[in-house]
């Protein structure tokens, strides 16, 4: 995985082999933070956060999660459980 700045306040982490169970995601920290797609499993989401975790220091308010299959809403309940607002 790897992170790559889109803009001054987007960024996006890109799955490195775009094997189908893979998902990229985004990261907006401004508003208290949106990540848009949580990534396919736990490793790969706490890859995710360790990364934006050097852009934007707190967790995120919000999760924006553009589909339902698998590999895009691997963490819901983690994140719901850590009373982030979830939105699809």
């Amino acid at each position: 995985m790897e992170m790559k700045q889109v803009s001054s306040n987007c960024f996006a982490v890109l799955c490195e082999k775009n094997r189908v169970c893979d998902a990229n995601s985004g990261l907006i920290n401004l508003g208290g933070g949106v990540v848009i797609d949580t990534q396919s499993d736990l490793a790969h989401a706490g890859q995710m956060i360790e990364m934006f975790g050097t852009v934007w220091p707190a967790m995120p308010k919000r999760v924006i999660i553009t589909h339902e299959d698998g590999d895009h809403v691997a963490i819901y309940k983690v994140a719901k459980a850590k009373g982030i607002d979830i939105e699809y």
